[in-house]
């Protein structure tokens, strides 16, 4: 420590002292009464002249948790404190009369956030009764919101790498009695991490939120997540011609991460465990790898027939059912040259399928989804499971932009009051997609929309059915601004959901009030 280091902090330490035993005139001195409500107080990072009993909250603050840094930095403590953002407020954290001060802020060297309740002690002595901190390596920021009795502090961290960048916001549940006591959890958590310069393009993003509710002294927090794995390689492909070429591949990996329930029961100044529960996270099976019906490939096996039709013959069946040219579909029936033989099979087995029982008309509704997110919707006699492809009527064809072929899910919605129910599709998993269709004559769009995955079961947009026959939308917010994730205000983590109404008089969604 060098000599006016030392000095200063030494001069600082006995003014302390002196004003302390009353040598200074008594409205030098910030006296809290009780049950004062929450305030700033007039203090200024670097003042040259902070007040009594901010100086001692930040003597007190660095000698128990900064002395160290500061010493090894050989910084003054106005140096320090011109890179030490602070604020300090009152409130009665623990309901007894007598108000706290709350000391939350950030230091650069090193990169930490913080949050501290000093109690004030006979003779304005000053104690500190509870510490919460977060360090990063690039960024950390701090907030909290008091709610009696709880307060809710949450660090904001940002960490990372070459090709890595990782975000994080822990809340913590703070309680106070004769003691203080907190929950921590992962309240919203993103990692990316990939390397574009390696021969074998791997991105890995992770993604983790967290839902609670409290109900007097209980507290109930549950969390889930996902990530996905995606590896990119050049290959060798080839055509049904035999024709080679140089093709991108992507393989998805997606697996959701065990979903996590915690139940707490505030009890004589600690939160105590009641119940744990673990549910195993899982691996989802890809598009190609089964899981989906299988109608569309034998629905072609069935009409084209199985040993007398060639290769090309039953692609072209494949393409016409998909609505896709033979130029296109050309470029979608390429394989990797080393697997192709005679058993090769170049039209998707496992193909998302809905199905729609019209009993009023005798007649089925289809839908499906192909792994080009192609959208097929056909009809066909009530109950006539053997018909052939020359005997169903194809309502039309649609190509669903930014879809994502392993997430697919149908929903038939009645919000017109036909006879026959719109077709809802859903799909995507960190960011979903929703497209409405009217499918009684044919295909015709009604509405489109795009929302966040929220809360443990990942709904980003969700058709729920009310009474009276109103039909409601969810669609998820997104948490923070596009590009913006290293401060709290590019966060918006109050508020989840809009919600929209079915609005038959103008065909649409309309935000509800």
């Amino acid at each position: 420590m060098n000599t006016s280091h030392f000095k200063r902090l030494w001069l600082l330490s006995a003014l302390v002292v002196i004003l302390s035993s009353g040598c200074v005139p008594a409205q030098s001195v910030v006296t809290p009464t009780p049950n004062k409500p929450l305030q700033t107080l007039e203090a200024v990072q670097g003042s040259p002249t902070p007040s009594v009993l901010e100086t001692k909250i930040l003597l007190s603050f660095f000698s128990n948790h900064l002395s160290m840094t500061v010493a090894n930095t050989k910084m003054t403590f106005d140096e320090f404190l011109s890179i030490f953002s602070y604020q300090q407020k009152y409130f009665d954290v623990n309901g007894d009369g007598n108000v706290e001060i709350i000391l939350t802020g950030t230091s650069v060297i090193p990169e930490k956030s913080f949050f501290v309740i000093y109690s004030i002690e006979p003779n304005e002595q000053i104690k500190e009764i509870y510490f919460l901190s977060a360090v990063s390596v690039y960024s950390t920021d701090v907030q909290y919101e008091i709610s009696a009795p709880n307060i809710f502090v949450d660090f904001l961290t940002q960490w990372g790498g070459t090709g890595t960048l990782s975000t994080s916001i822990e809340r913590n549940i703070v309680r106070c009695e004769t003691k203080c006591d907190s929950i921590s959890f992962t309240y919203y958590y993103e990692n990316f991490a990939g390397d574009p310069a390696s021969p074998i393009d791997i991105s890995d993003f992770r993604f983790k939120n967290s839902i609670y509710t409290i109900s007097d002294d209980q507290i109930e927090i549950q969390t889930a997540g996902y990530s996905l794995e995606t590896i990119t390689t050049n290959e060798n492909m080839c055509d049904p011609s035999g024709k080679q070429s140089q093709l991108k591949v992507s393989t998805d990996k997606h697996i959701l991460t065990p979903k996590v329930y915690r139940k707490y029961i505030w009890d004589n100044g600690n939160f105590n465990e009641l119940e744990y529960q673990e549910t195993p996270g899982f691996e989802i099976i890809g598009y190609d790898k089964g899981g989906y019906s299988n109608n569309i490939f034998y629905l072609i096996e069935y009409s084209e027939g199985t040993n007398t039709v060639s290769l090309a013959e039953k692609l072209k069946a494949y393409y016409d059912f998909f609505g896709i040219s033979q130029a296109e579909g050309n470029k979608l029936s390429v394989l990797p040259c080393n697997k192709i033989d005679e058993h090769a099979e170049r039209v998707p087995k496992s193909i998302p399928t809905a199905h729609y029982y019209d009993e009023s008309n005798n007649q089925d509704f289809f839908a499906a989804v192909n792994n080009q997110c192609k959208l097929a919707v056909w009809k066909a006699k009530l109950g006539d499971h053997s018909a052939l492809l020359s005997e169903i009527i194809f309502l039309g064809h649609e190509t669903l932009t930014n879809c994502d072929s392993n997430f697919i899910s149908f929903q038939w919605t009645n919000l017109t009051g036909s006879d026959v129910p719109e077709l809802a599709i859903i799909s995507g998993l960190a960011n979903q997609n929703l497209w409405v269709f009217q499918v009684d004559s044919g295909i015709k769009s009604l509405y489109q929309s795009s929302g966040f995955a929220h809360g443990v079961n990942l709904v980003g947009v969700q058709l729920i059915k009310r009474k009276e026959k109103r039909v409601d939308l969810v669609i998820g917010l997104p948490y923070h601004t596009e590009g913006c994730l290293d401060r709290f205000e590019c966060f918006s983590l109050g508020k989840g959901y809009d919600i929209y109404t079915w609005d038959d008089a103008v065909k649409s969604f309309v935000l509800s009030k």
